[in-house]
């Protein structure tokens, strides 16, 4: 495996950034109107398409030969793929989840906070990745914020341990997303979208088995795998695609796109089950989009266009 330097494609970045929120507003769609319906354990459904991610992963890592990449990466690397995998790819779905299950309250907040995560990645990526932030791209943080509320915010707050696990796992996936940026200047994306899934899905398997939910697998009808397999194929394009944006893409403007993806969800949500759409949701996805456009026209000065000794 040879280092070299690259040039970072931004608008490679920002284009893959895009698909993700497409993805992503698609994928919340399908999982809240019909597939938590079908699949009522909602760990097991978790874990097992997280499983059948990782499997897909495999085997395109294996096909394309990312394999002999993986044969040569150090030991502080594997380090770093675990800890992805850990912190990203298990305990944040299983806080999440155990989070929303709690109450229909902490379902309503749960959703909203999760959204919040742009805001967190930010922060993070000025202190840590030392991102800049123009004027602009900080007005429109808050636009952003705004625009959400109104799209989708709760009605009224409820700070209950339920709100409490779902803003723990969006902490862990903002940390995530902040170690997989830095990882991502040695590694292909593709090699860190397997870590994630592959290690998150070795600590679901023994979830599944320390709950004694692993034998009910066995139990899923087919309409079930069928609907297990199309959202993992959801799941294995938002994970791919993510993890390319973000390594073109500074973090802070890949997980500001990211959000549009819940006016995907909203319109489809309008579209197929509610058949309305107030003026509040629609005055919400407007500023999100304006905010989006504002961060999709970024430009990076000179100096941070490439990155040193990526692995190819």
């Amino acid at each position: 495996m040879s280092s070299r330097e690259v040039k970072i494609n931004l608008k490679k970045g920002i284009f893959f950034s895009f698909a993700t929120a497409l993805i992503s507003g698609v994928a919340i769609f399908l999982n809240a109107a019909y597939v938590s319906k079908i699949i009522k354990d909602i760990f097991l459904l978790t874990s097992v398409r997280n499983i059948i991610v990782a499997i897909f992963l495999s085997a395109l890592v294996l096909g394309i030969s990312k394999w002999v990449s993986l044969k040569k990466l150090t030991l502080k690397q594997w380090g770093l793929l675990f800890v992805i995998g850990l912190i990203g790819g298990s305990i944040p779905f299983l806080l999440f989840f155990k989070g929303l299950s709690i109450s229909s309250s902490a379902a309503l907040n749960g959703a909203f906070i999760h959204k919040t995560l742009f805001l967190w990645v930010a922060v993070l990526a000025i202190i840590f990745l030392k991102e800049r932030l123009s004027f602009w791209q900080i007005g429109a943080l808050g636009v952003l914020l705004a625009g959400i509320y109104l799209a989708g915010g709760p009605k009224n707050w409820v700070i209950g341990q339920g709100e409490k696990l779902v803003f723990l796992a969006v902490f862990f996936w903002a940390i995530e997303f902040i170690i997989a940026k830095a990882a991502l200047k040695k590694l292909p994306s593709m090699i860190v979208a397997w870590g994630r899934m592959f290690f998150g899905s070795l600590i679901l398997v023994g979830f599944l088995a320390y709950t004694h939910r692993w034998s009910n697998i066995q139990h899923l009808n087919l309409v079930q795998w069928w609907w297990l397999i199309g959202t993992g194929i959801l799941l294995f394009g938002y994970v791919t695609t993510w993890y390319t944006g973000l390594k073109h893409a500074p973090a802070s403007v890949v997980t500001s796109i990211l959000t549009l993806g819940f006016p995907v969800t909203v319109i489809l949500n309008s579209i197929f089950v509610t058949h309305r759409l107030d003026y509040k949701q629609l005055i919400g996805v407007i500023l999100i989009c304006l905010a989006v456009f504002v961060f999709s026209k970024i430009r990076l000065p000179r100096k941070d266009l490439k990155l040193q000794y990526v692995r190819v």
